[in-house]
């Protein structure tokens, strides 16, 4: 949600990275809109593990992103906003990863998981 609030701060930091400059316009409807979906998804018991599976896949791309811009590319733009602006960009590897973790944990777990109507 906080992508959406501050929309037009959120397309002003995609433009500045030298990765995803040339598709701000469109990732910044994409982003927030794909994880609504999958918080959506995740409420849903019937939905739950693809939805944890989307969330391990999503935050495995962002895993990725931020090792990109840390070790690939020669500038490292302005930290995201959200409640992780306080991070830099190495923090906020580190949290990708633990998180990622967790969603993959969750996703293992899940599959074991039967539901009670």
């Amino acid at each position: 949600m906080s992508k959406l609030l501050v929309y037009d701060k959120f397309v002003v930091q995609i433009a500045q990275s030298p990765i995803l400059a040339g598709s701000s316009p469109w990732l910044a409807w994409m982003v927030p809109a794909v994880e609504l979906v999958i918080c959506v998804m995740l409420l849903w018991p019937a939905w739950r593990r693809i939805g944890l599976l989307a969330a391990t896949v999503l935050m495995t791309v962002f895993t990725l992103y931020i090792m990109a811009i840390l070790w690939l590319s020669p500038e490292v733009p302005c930290s995201c906003g959200g409640i992780l602006n306080q991070l830099d960009w190495n923090s906020h590897l580190v949290f990708n990863i633990v998180f990622t973790g967790i969603a993959a944990i969750g996703f293992m777990y899940e599959k074991n998981y039967r539901y009670e109507i």
